[in-house]
């Protein structure tokens, strides 16, 4: 029993040691390097950042009289940052897990369920190294980064970061064709991208109207914390070219200023023709979200995602600290009840045992009853009855004397 109490106290002490770890992450993003030729965790989901583009529409008539519209689209996927989502598993952990997402791939919830079993699997561990000797006795497991500083064009009359009219992406020489004062044409900018700006000028350059668009952040987001160095990692061996962290990843709209500006020619100065407030999140932070269990409780947590962009998040826990401190007296309970269960183990045996005794010796008695009314019966078909040759004779002799 000395050794057994000796095994209980280690056992208690090294499950307490393990219960004050860290907090374990319940979802984590792997990134693929370019190039490289890695392969993302088994049942693994891919989601993407959200990208919102701006579609300018420029209708001029033949007195020059622009009718410009700007129109936000709705988000797509950034093909640029592709991650996979892995729901971690472990065998102390009774958990459902759902990440869901748009059929474009951007995020739409994440939601967890989650229960540390250690606690019951400890005490039943106790419980099981005391009774297992008596019962013999009596039986026998980011790319990206933040996102990167927004380049400019330098504003109107800087134009030589700017294609020059006449050229299409790419440096390919546009139509020489003449083309008529009055047309009607949309192009599809990101707002953020100067080489999408550059080549939206080039376009409408081809059809006579020299335009500058310049694209300002009206107040810049700031780049999110580093992680603590104490923070959650990710399972499983590293492997070159697949990169880990234990969160999910998001970015938000960020409003810029979009501003357009025409000039009568390709020489003159260039006035302001349209502006526009817009909201998107291509060049915002990359924002990071991170689940995480607490041992010997039951977690429920959960994230609301618009098009990959955060709308809400809840999380609800018992208290860790109180949980863990009831353990070691859970685990005293189920010492303290060994005995009593060896006692009451101990009685139903003997009544068992009594109650079998009972059985049979009524199981006896009954079959001897039984034995004995059998050897009764065959008794009484044995012995002879009246004598049947006499009656008949006395019979025959009364017939003679009539």
């Amino acid at each position: 029993m000395h050794k057994q109490s000796a095994a209980v106290l280690v056992l208690l002490a090294s499950s307490t040691s393990f219960l004050g770890c860290a907090a374990r992450p319940v979802i984590e993003t792997y990134t693929i390097d370019s190039g490289a030729n890695a392969v993302p965790p088994a049942r693994s989901v891919q989601y993407f950042l959200p990208l919102r583009l701006v579609a300018v529409t420029v209708q001029r008539t033949r007195t020059r009289r622009d009718t410009i519209t700007i129109r936000t689209l709705a988000p797509v996927p950034d093909l640029a940052h592709p991650y996979y989502a892995h729901v971690r598993a472990s065998p102390l952990r009774d958990e459902t897990s759902t990440v869901r997402t748009t059929a474009a791939g951007l995020l739409s919830s994440f939601s967890s369920s989650s229960k540390d079993e250690t606690p019951a699997i400890l005490i039943d561990a106790v419980a099981l190294a005391g009774l297992v000797p008596q019962l013999a006795a009596v039986e026998g497991a980011l790319g990206g980064g933040p996102g990167q500083a927004l380049r400019l064009p330098r504003g109107p009359g800087a134009s030589s970061d700017v294609r020059p009219c006449g050229l299409l992406n790419g440096g390919l020489p546009a139509s020489s064709q003449q083309v008529p004062a009055a047309f009607k044409a949309t192009v599809i900018i990101d707002p953020t991208s100067p080489g999408d700006l550059a080549r939206a000028e080039a376009e409408l350059c081809t059809r006579g109207a020299h335009f500058r668009f310049v694209t300002v952040p009206v107040a810049p987001m700031p780049a999110p914390a580093a992680l603590r160095s104490g923070a959650a990692k990710c399972d499983g061996t590293p492997v070159a070219g697949l990169r880990c962290e234990p969160l999910l990843y998001y970015r938000r709209d960020q409003p810029y200023l979009l501003t357009i500006y025409d000039a009568a020619e390709a020489t003159a100065a260039y006035t302001l023709v349209s502006a526009a407030l817009v909201q998107t999140p291509n060049a915002s932070p990359i924002e990071r979200l991170s689940f995480t269990t607490s041992a010997a409780v039951s977690t429920r947590q959960s994230a609301q995602f618009s098009d990959g962009m955060l709308l809400s998040t809840s999380s609800a826990r018992p208290s860790p600290v109180l949980a863990l401190a009831s353990l070691p007296l859970q685990i005293a309970k189920a010492i303290v009840s060994i005995p009593s269960a060896l006692f009451q183990f101990r009685i139903d045996s003997t009544r068992d045992q009594a109650r079998l005794s009972q059985a049979q010796t009524e199981a006896i008695k009954a079959e001897t009853a039984r034995l004995n009314a059998l050897a009764a019966l065959q008794a009484k078909e044995a012995s002879p009855g009246p004598d049947a040759s006499d009656s008949v004779s006395g019979n025959e002799d009364s017939d003679l004397q009539r």
